[in-house]
């Protein structure tokens, strides 16, 4: 009899185990979902925005944390219409409702974004609950925003619907990288939701900067120090004007921000 449920119970823990991994891949992927189920498209309901050009995009600045203060200087070198910030722009709620006392002005002050007309598409993770509204120069976006800059179209989302847990993030985006694959999570991203080919995903969130203009996907990279041992990008952004979509890297020694090639 025994043997007879050795069977059924291998099919059983095969479809537990399945079962399990299915769970773990939608909440670690929530866009997997989206060419199923219209709700789970974070392009649903965004907020569309028509800026003029120049416009930054910058992200992971994580205030409070090890945010890196010369991005007060970047920005007067590049001297932005707008500055778009693509998600965990706080590095902890906490620093936010505490420090700061909830105040804006000192967030904006504190990020070196004072004067700058801000746009803000959260996080869910790092950045505190903000109702979407315009409030003084910040506006806050949401999830996901849709901006046109002159001629180009972007859709800016910080990335964990592509990968909820930032670690792993920055380690399939440096793997898949080093194997020949750039931007792996956003390229993914980009067919999930079915972006119109004439328009350009920004993601933040891996903390690894890059562009690849053939499928039209970019990350910011961050402006948080980390350990030299860890693979990110540093005072990097991306940079869209009349000319286009480029990524650039600021370094104090250099009179404008650098270009990078894709």
């Amino acid at each position: 009899m025994l043997t007879s449920l050795l069977p059924a119970l291998s099919k059983l823990h095969l479809a537990a185990a399945l079962a399990l991994l299915a769970g773990l891949l939608a909440y670690n992927t929530p866009a997997l979902l989206a060419p199923a189920a219209s709700w789970a498209n974070p392009l649903r309901g965004a907020e569309a925005y028509e800026l003029k050009p120049p416009v930054a995009l910058v992200s992971d600045l994580h205030v409070g944390g090890d945010f890196i203060p010369e991005l007060k200087q970047a920005l007067e070198e590049i001297k932005p219409s707008a500055v778009i910030v693509v998600g965990d722009l706080v590095d902890e709620e906490s620093y936010f409702y505490g420090k700061l006392n909830c105040s804006l002005e000192a967030l904006l002050s504190e990020a070196g974004l004072r004067g700058y007309e801000v746009y803000w598409v959260t996080s869910m993770l790092h950045d505190p609950e903000m109702q979407p509204g315009s409030y003084g120069k910040l506006h806050v976006v949401g999830r996901t925003g849709i901006f046109k800059v002159g001629s180009t179209v972007i859709v800016a989302h910080h990335g964990e619907t592509a990968c909820k847990v930032g670690p792993l993030a920055l380690a399939i985006s440096y793997t898949l990288g080093k194997l020949g694959l750039e931007l792996p999570l956003e390229k993914l991203w980009r067919k999930l939701c079915k972006v119109p080919d004439s328009w350009w995903v920004i993601f933040g969130h891996s903390h690894l900067a890059g562009i690849d203009p053939s499928w039209r996907v970019a990350n910011t990279g961050s402006w948080r120090k980390l350990p030299r041992i860890i693979p990110h990008s540093e005072k990097t952004a991306i940079m869209v004007d009349d000319s286009g979509v480029k990524l650039v890297a600021f370094s104090p020694e250099a009179p404008r921000p650098k270009a990078l090639p894709p």
